[in-house]
């Protein structure tokens, strides 16, 4: 991952924007934790939730369906972390790609989407093409 770390344009500037203004981050997604530790440390992410495989020190011993979070998994972790924080509605701002993060997406006060798939873009307040550091033009 050192050599292509597969990160969206702007994901970089974006998350340096919001360490920079006291921003709480969550990377909630379906890639495996070993994957995201990795960007919870090149990017300073707060909190990291996914898919839990088996380790074997640094190896993926084993994963199965059992090891792939809840369809809702997102929503119940992001709100778990709101709750801790009591961070009101309408200082969340939310970023999702598909109709898998719609529910988490209701949690925000601002929704984004990026180069989206499906109709999550019926659910969202901006659209965005491929940049995704253009949210910070957003936050105010």
């Amino acid at each position: 991952m050192d050599e292509d770390n597969y990160l969206r344009k702007g994901t970089i500037e974006l998350f340096k924007y919001l360490k920079d203004n006291n921003f709480i981050t969550i990377l909630s997604s379906g890639n495996i934790i070993p994957v995201l530790r990795y960007y919870q440390e090149l990017l300073g992410i707060d909190y990291i939730f996914g898919s839990k495989p088996r380790m074997n020190g640094e190896l993926i011993d084993n994963i199965t369906i059992y090891d792939f979070p809840k369809d809702d998994f997102k929503y119940v972790s992001c709100l778990d972390i709101i709750n801790k924080f009591n961070v009101e509605k309408d200082n969340i701002y939310g970023i999702g790609d598909s109709i898998h993060d719609i529910k988490m997406l209701s949690l925000a006060g601002h929704k984004f989407a990026i180069a989206p798939k499906g109709n999550i873009v019926e659910y969202v307040d901006i659209v965005l093409d491929d940049d995704i550091s253009e949210v910070i033009n957003y936050i105010g």
